[in-house]
C-alpha cells in the first residue's frame, strides 16, 4: 500500500471533525476551505464517484452536496411585532381556510412558536378566529 493510500485511509478513519479556514481570494470572490472527517465508507463512496467520472474530484462532490443542501434549506425569519404577527396569521387563515395547527402556521410564516401561540390565543379570545373541533 502506498504512503498516499495509507494517508487517505488514516484520514478517512476519523469522524466528526470540522475546520473552517479562510483561503486567499481568487479574483473578486473570497473562498473558504472546509475540512471534514469522514468515515472510511463515506470516503470510499465519494472516491468511487470521482473515479467513475460522476464528479471531477472529492472536492467537487463536496461542493455539489453543499450547494444542494443550501438550495433545499429555507431560511426562516422571526417576526417580533405582535401586530405584524397577528396580521400575518389572519392573512394566512384567510388564504388557507380550514383547521391548522399553530405550529404549522408558525413554520409556514417564519414566526417564533411562542409568539404564534400568544397571538392565536388572543385572536380566539377576541373572536377573530375560532378553535377547530378537530382536524380532518
Amino acid at each position: 500500500m502506498s504512503m498516499q493510500s495509507r494517508w487517505h485511509e488514516a484520514l478517512a478513519s476519523y469522524t466528526n471533525w470540522y475546520l473552517f479556514r479562510w483561503c486567499p481570494s481568487v479574483g473578486r470572490d473570497q473562498s473558504f476551505q472546509v475540512a471534514v472527517r469522514l468515515t472510511r465508507e463515506e470516503y470510499r463512496a465519494i472516491r468511487r464517484l470521482a473515479s467513475g467520472g460522476v464528479y471531477r474530484s472529492a472536492a467537487d462532490f463536496a461542493r455539489a452536496a453543499i450547494r444542494e443542501k443550501l438550495a433545499e434549506t429555507e431560511v426562516i425569519s422571526v417576526r417580533e411585532n405582535p401586530r405584524d404577527v397577528s396580521a400575518a396569521i389572519e392573512a394566512f387563515l384567510a388564504k388557507n381556510p380550514g383547521p391548522h395547527f399553530v405550529s404549522e402556521i408558525a413554520e409556514k410564516l417564519g414566526i417564533e412558536l411562542g409568539a404564534a401561540f400568544e397571538v392565536v390565543t388572543d385572536l380566539v379570545s377576541r373572536g377573530r378566529i375560532r378553535r377547530s373541533k378537530g382536524r380532518t
